[in-house]
């Protein structure tokens, strides 16, 4: 009866969810960039790609991009867990991280 009752929600689209610690490849080396985000992951990736088009040296994304002249995968872009705080979201990007990833320590 619940099943006949009870609508399944549509999942969200990667781009659209929130409050996520995500994974992007780099198409080119076994490289990664984990990160955390409140916001919508779409946002963030926009502003990832924004930072490499201006050259931002304080984004780990641009300079490995101008470093090595290799290339991230945005639209790989996966999300690894959920966490409604941010100190969730940290603790698990820290455990997430490994010595293939660009991320500051």
């Amino acid at each position: 009866m619940r099943s006949r009752v009870m609508r399944i929600k549509d999942r969200l689209n990667t781009s659209e969810q929130s409050d996520v610690v995500y994974h992007i490849p780099c198409l080119n080396c076994p490289i990664n960039y984990t990160a955390q985000t409140g916001r919508k992951l779409g946002s963030r990736i926009r502003e990832h790609k924004s930072a490499v088009r201006r050259g931002d040296p304080l984004s780990q994304v641009a300079a490995h991009i101008y470093e090595t002249g290799h290339e991230f995968n945005f639209t790989a872009a996966k999300v690894i867990a959920h966490a409604g705080s941010k100190t969730g979201r940290e603790l698990i990007e820290a455990w997430a991280s490994d010595d293939n990833s660009v991320n500051r320590c």
